[in-house]
């Protein structure tokens, strides 16, 4: 009689594993609540007036929701938290908006060489404040008047105050002026800026010319053109040397 070799097991991948210690570890924890509960006086004190099928549905309900709490508690705090703050929160991105468009009006300014900035060298630095813009520390304190405003143009925008503010590039210089010259046919004209220069005469910022702006072009050309010229010139030599040897 030929002798069989046994069939060799297959080996469950490590995947498969963690989801059978996981399923394992979940029925566990499902019938120790279950017996928990059981094994209360004051519970089955409570039930005991109740029909057999209306104990176990009220069971198996405790068991599973109790079940959800433990799998997803955290993500439901957050979701608890985030819906206390819901109003805060919303303050906050209207704040920001506000300090967003003061900010842009230095810019302008800056840009038109009319005024110094501490810690503004370069147009780019307004990015960086435009990131942190609670922090900026050359912007004019936010108003009553200022939030006062501000809830005017919501109100006449019709703006939904449970939809997410816009992520717009506040302080996209280049584009938002395209957009104030070609009445947004081009680049884009915030709607938010328009509304706070029509109303409080600030049009005439957009209108200065990008001095510093310029400048920097300028200088930028020249230095990728030397960057270039060098490079030229790294190659010449490698390739004389290549060819003399």
């Amino acid at each position: 009689m030929e002798n069989k070799k046994p069939k060799k097991e297959r080996k469950l991948s490590a995947e498969a594993q963690k989801e059978i210690k996981k399923i394992t570890e979940e029925e566990a924890r499902l019938a120790q609540w279950k017996a928990d509960l059981l094994a209360s006086e004051p519970i089955q004190e409570y039930l005991k007036d109740y029909d057999e099928d209306s104990v176990e549905g009220f069971i198996r309900s405790y068991v599973s929701k109790k079940n959800l709490w433990f799998k997803f508690g955290k993500m439901y705090a957050r979701m608890k938290e985030d819906a206390d703050l819901r109003f805060d929160n919303q303050a906050n991105e209207y704040l920001d908006m506000i300090l967003q468009k003061k900010l842009f009006d230095k810019q302008c300014l800056w840009r038109a060489e009319q005024i110094t900035l501490p810690g503004i060298e370069f147009t780019y630095d307004f990015k960086h404040w435009q990131m942190d813009i609670f922090n900026c520390p050359f912007l004019d304190p936010i108003t009553s008047e200022d939030v006062a405003f501000c809830q005017r143009y919501i109100e006449e925008e019709d703006m939904d105050p449970e939809d997410d503010m816009p992520d717009y590039d506040w302080q996209d210089y280049e584009e938002i002026k395209k957009g104030y010259k070609t009445d947004n046919e081009e680049g884009y004209y915030l709607s938010w800026y328009e509304f706070w220069d029509t109303y409080r005469g600030n049009k005439g910022l957009l209108g200065l010319p990008d001095i510093r702006g310029e400048k920097e072009k300028f200088y930028r050309h020249l230095y990728f053109e030397s960057v270039k010229e060098e490079r030229e010139e790294q190659a010449a030599a490698s390739k004389k040397i290549w060819e003399a040897r």
